[in-house]
This record gives C-alpha cells, sequence and structure tokens, in this order.
C-alpha cells in the first residue's frame, strides 16, 4: 500500500498560524500514525505547485513549508515527489499556460494534473524502483615513507597520501605524533566530497623508526680520597638524564 501525503501548502495559510516546526510535527505524527496502524505502508511526501495572487499573499513562505518536507523526507528515508520546482518553472517561463492548469490560481484541475502532477509522479516512481548504482572506489597513491629517527615528529612529509577525486585525508597515528624505534603502520582515512558517487576508502604503509644515536657527555671528576666508594654519578645524554651507581673492581 503506497500512501501520500502533502498538506504544507495548507500549512502555510497564515490566518492558521502554523509554524513550519509545528507544520513537521504534524508530518511526522500522521507518518507515526499511519505506520503504526500498518508497518507495511510506503509513504510518500510531495510538494505541489506554488499558489498566485491573493492565494500567494496570504502563503508567503509557502517555500520553506515546501522546504520541511523534503527536510522530513531525507530525515526518514522517504520518496519526495517534488512538484514545486516544475510548477514555478512554468509559472516563470509561461504564466498563461500556467494559469490554464489551475482552477483559481491555486488547486491544479485535471488539465494541470495531466501535464504537470502525473509525469513526475511516473517519472520519481520509476526512478526509486531503479537499482542504486554501486559507488566508485578512489584510487589512494601513498607510498612506505622513508626510514626516520626516533624523537622525529610525523608531518606532511610522511603525511602525504593522495587520491584520484576531491576529498579530505585523516591519518592514524595523527600529525605530531612520536613512535618508540621499530617498524610501524600508517593508515590514511579518505572522505570523498562527492559521497553519493564516491566510497570512502583507506590505504596503509609502513614506516621504519630507527633507534636514536646517543651522545654521553661526562666530564672528569674531582678528585677522591682511597677507599671512597663511587656513587651519585650523573651521566648527561642528548635523550635522558641518568643516574646510575659504579664500583671500582
Amino acid at each position: 500500500m503506497l500512501c501520500s501525503f502533502e498538506y504544507s501548502i495548507n500549512d502555510a495559510y497564515l490566518p492558521y498560524q502554523l509554524s513550519i516546526q509545528d507544520s513537521k510535527d504534524n508530518l511526522n505524527f500522521i507518518i507515526d500514525d499511519y505506520l503504526a496502524f500498518n508497518s507495511d505502508i510506503e509513504i510518500v511526501l510531495m510538494t505541489m505547485n506554488n499558489p498566485a495572487g491573493g492565494h500567494l499573499t496570504s502563503r508567503p513562505n509557502v517555500a520553506a513549508y515546501y522546504q520541511a518536507y523534503r527536510d522530513v523526507a531525507a530525515e526518514r528515508n522517504l520518496l519526495l515527489i517534488d512538484h514545486y520546482p516544475n510548477w514555478l518553472n512554468l509559472y516563470n517561463t509561461d504564466p498563461a499556460t500556467w494559469d490554464t492548469y489551475l482552477y483559481d490560481g491555486l488547486h491544479p484541475n485535471p488539465l494541470g494534473a495531466e501535464k504537470v502532477i502525473v509525469p513526475e509522479i511516473i517519472r520519481a516512481l520509476e526512478a526509486a524502483s531503479q537499482p542504486v548504482p554501486d559507488k566508485e572506489f578512489p584510487v589512494i597513491a601513498w607510498n612506505n615513507p622513508a626510514a626516520i629517527t626516533f624523537g622525529a615528529v610525523f608531518d606532511s612529509a610522511q603525511l602525504n597520501a593522495t587520491a584520484n577525486v576531491a576529498g579530505t585525508f585523516s591519518y592514524a597515528p595523527a600529525s605530531g605524533a612520536v613512535l618508540n624505534a621499530g617498524t610501524h603502520t600508517l593508515t590514511a582515512n579518505f572522505t570523498p566530497t562527492d559521497a553519493v558517487r564516491y566510497a570512502s576508502a583507506s590505504k596503509a604503509v609502513s614506516i621504519t623508526v630507527n633507534k636514536a644515536t646517543f651522545t654521553i657527555t661526562w666530564n672528569a671528576p674531582s678528585a677522591i680520597t682511597y677507599g671512597t666508594a663511587l656513587r651519585g654519578i650523573r651521566i648527561i645524554t642528548n635523550q635522558y638524564d641518568c643516574v646510575d651507581q659504579f664500583k671500582l673492581k
């Protein structure tokens, strides 16, 4: 069973004093009520024609109410049949024909249904019945970075993946990380700008972090008397401050 809803042109009527949020809330309530009655119902939302003359004066924000229907359709993953752009385009390009398609500048007549409404319903339903094409996977280019020495900070020299389509990269570990010596895996996660056509993708490479070479600084200690234990000797390196205990042999 298929049910279509379109109340926004009435909701936009100023004397009703119904806000856009109230219109959305009412629409969601109706959808929930129908689905509670029969969860197999397929809900279709529609926008309709633009009003003119006094009908437009009393509905100055009708476009915003139509947008609310688009928003609800997107939020609830419902089919939307959007007649409003077709009607508005006809009104702007051929107002005389537009006028013959409505009884009173507000309500479509059978000719308007035949020429504008039914063709768009058929087009939208046929499009919805088509299988969704598989998304393309971006091609990521990223070679294993050259080895670095412990203490080096990751930056664009290592995190420099590229893709064949527009988008953004995030990395793990992220820029600014410092890794211990050894071999590590780096991962680039790519989010395409065109998420409809392209899927997200990732690529991993490896990097070697070499051990750092220490420079030991040890000044000659002061003279001591025979039998004095060597203790509390401080060794200064280029990485750490070490304290150790020594014995004479």
